[in-house]
């Protein structure tokens, strides 16, 4: 499993919201200029997460985004899965024949699910709020 840089600009976008959550609307200008991130990439990363439901989005004067939830109640691994799609390490293919004694060429399937089952344990435990850390957004670490 590879993450990609929409997976990863994903996340910061949850943190910089998480942390400057003052119940207003934050422009994405202002998530671009922390983040250094451009404006024009992070659109096609708030378009993603507001269609899967995890933020709010307001236009015009005042507008901006903002989280449908708590942080705490947002892991990592529904941001991924959001932006990335499967996060197997290898195709599900590989992990499905568990157990078939003629697949020879799937002798690693229960290895590979049982690292995909790790991944995703883990994923499950991390929650943006623990990202986020609670220094309320005075160091903008850039990640």
């Amino acid at each position: 499993m590879k993450v990609s840089t929409r997976g990863r600009y994903a996340i910061k976008v949850m943190i910089d919201l998480a942390e400057h959550d003052y119940g207003e609307f934050i422009p994405l200008s202002d998530i671009a200029k922390r983040q250094e991130i451009s404006e024009k990439y992070l659109e096609a990363i708030v378009s993603t997460l507001s269609k899967a439901g995890f933020l709010q989005s307001l236009r015009g004067k005042g507008g901006g985004y903002k989280l449908n939830r708590k942080p705490e109640e947002y892991t990592v691994r529904e941001v991924l899965e959001a932006t990335e799609g499967s996060l197997a390490p290898v195709a599900d293919e590989e992990m499905t024949s568990v157990g078939n004694p003629h697949a020879s060429a799937f002798r690693t399937a229960e290895m590979w699910k049982g690292l995909y089952d790790a991944i995703l344990k883990y994923l499950d435990s991390v929650t943006i709020a623990d990202l986020a850390g609670e220094d309320g957004g005075q160091y903008d670490f850039v990640i």
